[in-house]
């Protein structure tokens, strides 16, 4: 579903000059995702904002799977910056996404911890099952009040 609504949102069939990156090396499509989206952010063009970032988030994963914390905040910072709802609310899809990815990872362990509710690590790999889940039902919760 989250797919789908990058594919309508991106429109790929009418982008077809946009060259993918050639993750093969992340830290070239780190740097040219960085220069994106300064252009993107500049020109406040919320679907570049978001492809730049797309790219950007993959590249650092590839380069170091343990910034996964550092790529979510830099989504929460980027996201403040989008003039569009429908920005804002891929912008919270991508964050949720990503927790779920790495909740997804390690589903027994996260569940197995015995956390309150209430006490978020900074860290999300600290966090319980619960957390995961009820941090990406209040990202998905979010979306909605975009479009009311």
């Amino acid at each position: 579903m989250i797919l789908l609504a990058f594919m309508f949102f991106f429109d790929l069939s009418s982008q077809s000059s946009v060259t993918p990156p050639d993750f093969a090396f992340p830290k070239t499509v780190e740097k040219n995702s960085r220069l994106m989206l300064a252009k993107a952010e500049k020109e406040k063009d919320d679907v570049g904002i978001l492809r730049a970032l797309l790219n950007l988030e993959l590249a650092q994963v590839a380069i170091d799977i343990n910034d996964v914390d550092k790529s979510l905040e830099e989504i929460r910072n980027v996201a403040d910056k989008m003039t569009t709802p429908q920005g804002k609310a891929m912008a919270k899809l991508l964050e949720a996404n990503i927790l779920d990815a790495v909740y997804m990872s390690d589903r027994y362990l996260y569940d197995s911890r015995e956390i309150p509710e209430t006490e978020y690590s900074d860290t999300c790999t600290l966090w319980s099952g619960e957390q995961f889940r009820n941090r990406i039902v209040s990202l998905c919760n979010g979306v909605t009040a975009y479009f009311k």
